[in-house]
């Protein structure tokens, strides 16, 4: 018994010299510490999550640098670049305070909601570096524009009111001012909603698919076909951009035209920066909705549809 003890005794004599630890004794780990966090594409390309990174003691143009070549990688966890097929980061400066992206013509291919999870992704990544503030793009050597030839502006992750949905925050309260149909369905009425969303949940989804979901009382009406589905839903700069599939198409139900769109541009408007509304169906805008609405550009609101 003697020697046993003795053998123990020596044995966390020696483990508290060399630091050493036994099966039996818990250690505890430390958490990782981030400099910052690079964006990538989630599993079904609909939203963008996270991977935390370490600046390695680069800054400025060595760190825009090392982010561009990392974001072309998928990340660690096997999440994908966010940059869609055939995309590549030519080149990244930092001049005049800002941090100049240029990407290859192919990127002018790629579909509306693969440019803007691009956009968001790279924004909130490249945002990051301290010399510098925002982000300009171009494609094939030229200013990055849309549709109409417009010139985007210098885009900042406070811009993009897009955020990974895997990282909750404290969930807070809020009132959403939502539009449905009057009890006829001849016009756009008010219905103001209270809600509770996390602080990095993407505001845009959460009004589209309230108003999927239909109201909550009986003299109001639902526009948006039921069997709806969100694709993707992002703000970008004053436009926000929204992917719905097939079912927004649904012939079976009878809504106006009209008002199932404007109800989804009203309600965005009312409750969002945006002053825009790009609504796309499987990533296509048609040019005609139901005989009558032309997607093809961005809407504003229409208060003539409201009663």
């Amino acid at each position: 018994m003697k020697r046993l003890a003795l053998i123990i005794l020596c044995l966390l004599t020696v483990a508290g010299i060399t630091g050493c630890s036994f099966p039996w004794q818990k250690s505890e780990k430390a958490e990782p510490k981030y400099d910052g966090y690079l964006y990538f594409l989630n599993d079904d390309h609909t939203d963008l999550v996270r991977e935390g990174f370490r600046f390695e003691g680069k800054s400025g143009q060595a760190l825009a640098e090392m982010i561009a070549s990392r974001l072309a990688a998928n990340a660690e966890d096997e999440h994908d670049s966010p940059l869609p097929d055939g995309v590549v980061i030519e080149k990244v400066l930092i001049e005049d305070a800002h941090i100049h992206v240029y990407l290859n013509a192919m990127f002018n291919k790629a579909s509306v909601t693969e440019q803007t999870l691009c956009m968001a992704a790279l924004v909130k990544s490249f945002d990051q570096i301290s010399d510098a503030n925002g982000v300009l793009f171009y494609t094939d050597n030229q200013p990055l524009a849309d549709n109409a030839g417009n010139v985007y502006d210098v885009m900042t992750k406070e811009g993009f009111l897009y955020s990974p949905s895997i990282y909750p925050t404290e969930a807070v309260s809020q009132t959403l001012d939502l539009y449905y149909g009057d009890k006829n369905s001849a016009h756009l009425k008010k219905e103001s909603v209270s809600v509770k969303t996390s602080g990095e949940e993407q505001p845009v989804r959460i009004i589209v698919q309230h108003l999927i979901d239909g109201p909550a009382f009986e003299e109001e009406t639902a526009l948006i076909p039921p069997n709806t589905q969100i694709i993707s839903a992002v703000l970008v700069g004053d436009t926000a951009y929204i992917n719905l599939d097939n079912g927004f198409a649904d012939t079976n139900v009878k809504v106006e035209p009209s008002l199932a769109v404007y109800s989804i541009v009203n309600s965005v408007t009312a409750n969002t920066s945006a002053s825009l509304v790009q609504i796309q169906i499987e990533g296509k805008t048609p040019a005609s909705y139901g005989g009558e609405i032309d997607l093809r550009h961005p809407l504003k609101t229409k208060k003539s549809l409201i009663k």
